[in-house]
């Protein structure tokens, strides 16, 4: 039995390798015709049965088809901490807050400076005269004028008073000059010619009043004429 299964395989690959080399006409010599008898055996002896053992007879598997390859797995971008947001109020964007207008800062006088002219009619030197400025806050300076000195007539005399703390412009309401005669014959009088008086400070130097010629005769019934500043 081992050696009949032997030949049908012999001759399996035998009857394909002579029908190849009867087609490139190297068996004529031998002969290449060949038939199948009625009992379905080739003139081999292989019968029908065993044709399936031949190689000719063999499917030719088909090629295997490869998958196509899996996506790229796609991997989300790596996000940062954030930190919690803080809630804030909301801005009302219709809000208008109007700015307090600019007050300019005051305008301080640090001294008053007074010119006197003397008339026909001097003051002696043993009656005094004064400047005495009034402030609208009730305050009054006052500065000497002759300083116990004779003014004589038709001459002018200087005095400064100074105020360290400075004072508004504003606030100067009116000026006053007496004199301490006693008036009449045998008294003393005083012609007062003109007076001018300036401001000194953060406004530099004005002049805040000015009048005479003649002014104003001082005596034992008038000792003081005042005028406004203001």
């Amino acid at each position: 039995m081992k050696n009949t299964k032997t030949q049908l395989l012999l001759a399996s690959y035998a009857r394909p390798l002579s029908a190849a080399l009867c087609a490139l006409g190297m068996l004529t010599s031998l002969g290449c015709s060949g038939s199948i008898d009625d009992d379905g055996a080739d003139d081999d002896g292989v019968g029908d049965d065993y044709e399936d053992y031949r190689p000719g007879n063999t499917p030719v598997p088909a090629p295997l088809v490869q998958p196509p390859p899996p996506p790229p797995q796609q991997t989300a971008p790596k996000r940062e901490p954030t930190q919690a947001l803080t809630p804030t109020s909301p801005v009302n964007v219709n809000t208008f807050t109007p700015t307090a207008p600019q007050v300019p800062a005051p305008v301080l006088v640090r001294a008053l400076e007074v010119f006197v002219r003397t008339g026909n009619d001097d003051l002696r030197s043993d009656d005094q005269g004064s400047g005495k400025f009034f402030l609208t806050t009730g305050v009054t300076l006052v500065k000497g004028i002759n300083e116990g000195f004779t003014l004589a007539a038709r001459t002018e005399k200087f005095v400064r008073l100074d105020i360290p703390s400075g004072v508004e412009r504003a606030v100067i309401a009116g000026f006053e000059i007496c004199g301490t005669m006693m008036g009449g014959i045998s008294g003393d009088n005083w012609d007062v010619d003109s007076v001018m008086i300036r401001s000194v400070g953060d406004a530099g130097l004005q002049v805040i009043y000015a009048s005479g010629a003649p002014l104003v005769r001082l005596t034992g019934d008038q000792r003081c004429a005042s005028y406004a500043l203001l």
